[in-house]
């Protein structure tokens, strides 16, 4: 029977598990898993997300080993406080942490890094400014640097972000530039006609920089063009927005969405739109572009260069508010090929695309396009 490397993945708990972050985590597991014996290590603070972890652990016959949480004065995460004392009893090939946000958990386990096991980092960069308070977490860019510095592999979601000030120093040659992976068996076209009103946009509407202001401001302006437009609005917090009163019987704010039902909802809508302030790479967009929905997309250096050589992708600025709400009814009312944005957009984010390039990165079978 093949041999399959040990690999540890650590994860803190106030990683949102609900999220693209989360759903990168599962379906990395899920597709490596036969190349893998993977174990997750996980503090069990934030109990949401731990119980998400522990289900799909369970789904997927992973071991999950429970930790204390390690607060840390400087640090944003809940922390990983038994990474040492893991280690110890047990060996792994690969041990993977995520997230450069995450100083308490990644501190705690530099402080143990020795040659036994090969450190792998997916830290989804971002610029500090998109921490909430985040002159707070001083710690943040120091640990994220020397985290860097430390792994034998660091994957980054887009080319742009090794241009960030933490990647100075760093050897380039451990920086592998691979997209984040959609599960093309999930997010395809659908079998019927798609809602030629439907306007959709699905993100943490929590987050401040996702600019779900902007998009109801835009979509106010659109609906006053077009009054027979529909927002609906998917993701943690986009029940309880404040929707202004002269839109609010045509926006639909749906919470939390299963991945099924994410599916038909790209599938039905004219368009997708995010007038996001900032996206390390933007999980839903190429969900969205899987399933043949066009997109709307605040104009951010990243995004053009993950997403502008595809069909079915259009930029504006969150700026102009006149322009959006113009492309949002031209988008809405256009005739385009859907099924050719799914196949290219499935040709450059499937699973073997992706998560393939990465798992023969580890195994050593080949080389990719650096970051």
């Amino acid at each position: 029977m093949k041999h399959k490397p040990s690999y540890l993945m650590v994860i803190a708990s106030s990683c949102q598990m609900y999220s693209g972050t989360g759903t990168a985590i599962f379906d990395w597991m899920r597709y490596a898993k036969e190349d893998f014996q993977f174990s997750v290590l996980m503090d069990t603070l934030i109990d949401l997300n731990y119980k998400i972890v522990k289900g799909f652990c369970e789904k997927e016959d992973i071991k999950l080993y429970p930790s204390r949480s390690c607060l840390m004065a400087g640090c944003i995460d809940s922390g990983v406080r038994d990474i040492a004392e893991h280690l110890n009893k047990n060996y792994y090939d690969y041990v993977e942490c995520i997230s450069w946000a995450n100083g308490s958990t990644n501190l705690s386990l530099l402080s143990c890094k020795n040659d036994s096991f090969k450190l792998v980092f997916t830290p989804h960069s971002q610029p500090i400014w998109t921490l909430h308070g985040h002159e707070r977490y001083f710690m943040t860019s120091a640990v994220f640097s020397e985290t860097l510095r430390a792994s034998d592999f660091v994957f980054i979601d887009s080319p742009s972000e090794s241009m960030l000030p933490e990647f100075q120093d760093v050897d380039l040659r451990s920086v592998h530039y691979i997209p984040l992976g959609v599960d093309t068996g999930v997010y395809k076209p659908g079998s019927s006609d798609f809602d030629a009103k439907q306007i959709l946009c699905v993100c943490d509407c929590a987050e401040a920089r996702k600019r779900v202001d902007a998009l109801l401001a835009a979509f106010s302006l659109a609906y006053k063009r077009d009054p027979s437009l529909r927002l609906v609005l998917g993701g943690r917090g986009s029940d309880r927005l404040d929707i202004p009163s002269e839109i609010a019987h045509v926006v639909m704010g749906l919470g939390y969405v299963s991945q099924e039902a994410l599916a038909e909802l790209y599938q039905k809508s004219a368009i997708f739109v995010l007038l996001t302030d900032y996206e390390a790479f933007g999980l839903p967009i190429a969900e969205a572009l899987c399933c043949g929905c066009p997109v709307l997309l605040n104009e951010l250096d990243v995004l053009v260069e993950i997403f502008s050589g595809l069909p079915g992708v259009t930029f504006t600025s969150n700026k102009d508010l006149h322009k959006t709400a113009e492309l949002m009814c031209k988008m809405a009312d256009g005739k385009v090929d859907r099924r050719h944005i799914a196949r290219a957009s499935a040709a450059s984010f499937s699973f073997d695309k992706t998560y393939g390039q990465k798992r023969s990165v580890l195994l050593g079978e080949q080389d990719i396009q650096k970051g």
